[in-house]
């Protein structure tokens, strides 16, 4: 039987690219602040504070002999001590003594502990360091910027309303222009304008298959001349749409649209993460086939992909997409779905799938729509569930009891070389900002730690970073709400404690 896949949007709203657009703002959070001030209290004999150790985030709890901390010295008393600490306590890692040489005033050096398991340890220990101001965590600071995409400021709430203009600083640092890790999101859809200006540059390229010969399986995967990726429906390379309807685009620039090229819109996409483009639905308006989804799947697996979005889907069971989905995380691969339009609960006896199998699969996620500009509500398409569907982004934006969709990517024609944007609904648009946050979290982590993150390690991070709504928990597991501004905080935590920190270039 051949079971169709539908996709899932409600009525889109076109929008030119020709209009100009307020400028982008540069305010940021105030958390990137790496020092803070220190505990006064009472004065020690030798002229320094009795308390030198800063408290900040709990410093008590973080005592660690392998991390790097930050003393503040006083120069002329370390020069006449020969720069040398005197309690064994302390340990420089790092120390200007080309400074210490000369002058007056206080400096700031890297050092480690040395024997010392507690605050009121090192607060004894620095009772005989008398060159010794205060000490604290070694903490990042980040550049302070915000993308400078056209439509960023005044036209993505879907963004700002899950903490990525507060958390953008730190995805930025933490992401080299030119490294050679990358992570592909599959997306599995109607296709993708693959020359479309805000997409074209963040494709996934097969490089045996553009730099082979035409008509020939250079790379001996079973598919011929797949550059982008692949039409599964109409059996041919070119993934572009076959249709009047562009929902692929729309999904994909949601999760990776070129972000900071000064065009469009923002993504996930900060930087070095692809679009493998897989089309199920060819030019057959009916919906796609269970046997061209699950070969889909298959084939985002078989080529890089570490994660997919699949914002399609069908009421009731389908074991064959299951067993395929399974396969996918147990080698490596996240996967995304959209929960459905239906508005219904979502039950054992009223299925959906793909999405509903995420329940039971660590390493899956389900995803429900919720509104932009009111993150605890639930926009009123969505299909929900305190158990089947497990994390919420944004799907609608209510303002003034109107939807005004959320904005990404759609029209290109490859003559006339126009192009457009589109506000759409749907879960749909909710499940690729978390598949491309899970994308986001597994570059991150590559690139601090040099791991890749696997499929369950993706789905706890987020949905144990989540902003949590309590109006949402009957219609959302635990009444998670996307949110990248905890994901970046647990990130950097997590890769401190494997890395000693620094202060970087703002």
């Amino acid at each position: 039987m051949r079971i169709r896949f539908f996709i899932l949007l409600l009525t889109p709203f076109l929008w030119g690219c020709g209009k100009g657009f307020e400028a982008l703002s540069n305010q940021v959070a105030a958390n990137s602040q790496c020092l803070a001030t220190f505990v006064k209290t009472a004065v020690h004999p030798d002229g320094f504070t009795k308390n030198k150790v800063l408290v900040d985030n709990q410093l008590g709890e973080l005592l660690d002999e392998n991390k790097e901390y930050v003393a503040t010295v006083d120069r002329a008393c370390l020069r006449n001590a020969n720069n040398t600490l005197q309690s064994g306590a302390l340990k420089f890692k790092k120390i200007r003594r080309s400074l210490m040489a000369v002058g007056e005033g206080h400096a700031s050096t890297v050092v480690s502990l040395n024997g010392v398991y507690s605050e009121d340890e090192l607060n004894e220990a620095l009772l005989d360091e008398p060159c010794v101001v205060g000490i604290s965590e070694n903490k990042r600071m980040h550049k302070l910027a915000l993308p400078n995409d056209t439509y960023f400021s005044a036209n993505q709430k879907n963004l700002s309303s899950i903490g990525y203009n507060t958390s953008y600083y730190f995805y930025n640092s933490n992401l080299p222009v030119n490294s050679a890790n990358k992570v592909i999101i599959a997306i599995i859809d109607d296709g993708v304008n693959i020359n479309h200006p805000d997409l074209k540059a963040n494709m996934w390229v097969n490089e045996a298959e553009k730099n082979g010969i035409a008509g020939v399986d250079d790379d001996k995967n079973g598919y011929i001349d797949d550059k982008n990726g692949y039409d599964f429906s109409t059996n041919i390379a070119d993934p572009n749409h076959k249709t009047e309807e562009h929902h692929g685009s729309h999904v994909a620039g949601l999760a990776a649209a070129v972000t900071n090229n000064g065009v469009g819109i923002s993504s996930m996409a900060i930087r070095n993460i692809r679009i493998m483009a897989l089309n199920v639905f060819g030019s057959a308006p009916s919906g796609a086939t269970t046997a061209d989804v699950s070969e889909a799947i298959n084939y985002a697996v078989a080529n890089g992909a570490k994660v997919i979005n699949i914002s399609l889907g069908t009421p009731g069971s389908l074991p064959v997409i299951r067993s395929t989905i399974q396969s996918a995380v147990d080698k490596g691969v996240v996967v995304v779905a959209a929960s459905g339009n239906n508005g219904e609960q979502i039950t054992a006896d009223n299925f959906y799938s793909p999405s509903g199998y995420a329940k039971d699969i660590s390493g899956m996620l389900s995803v429900g729509a919720s509104d932009a500009s009111h993150p605890g509500n639930l926009c009123s398409f969505s299909n929900y569930s305190s158990t089947y569907v497990e994390i919420s982004a944004p799907g609608c934006n209510i303002v003034s009891g109107s939807d005004n969709k959320i904005l990404s990517t759609y029209f290109y024609t490859e003559v006339e070389r126009n192009y457009n944007y589109v506000y759409l609904s749907g879960t749909s648009m909710a499940s690729p900002q978390v598949a491309g946050a899970a994308a986001l979290a597994i570059l991150t982590v590559r690139e601090r730690e040099n791991r890749w993150m696997l499929p369950p390690e993706v789905e706890n991070l987020l949905v144990t970073s989540a902003q949590i709504q309590s109006s949402l928990s009957t219609l959302i597991k635990d009444g998670a709400g996307l949110n990248l501004r905890v994901v970046a905080t647990t990130l950097e935590k997590q890769g401190d404690n494997n890395n000693p920190s620094a202060c970087t270039q703002h």
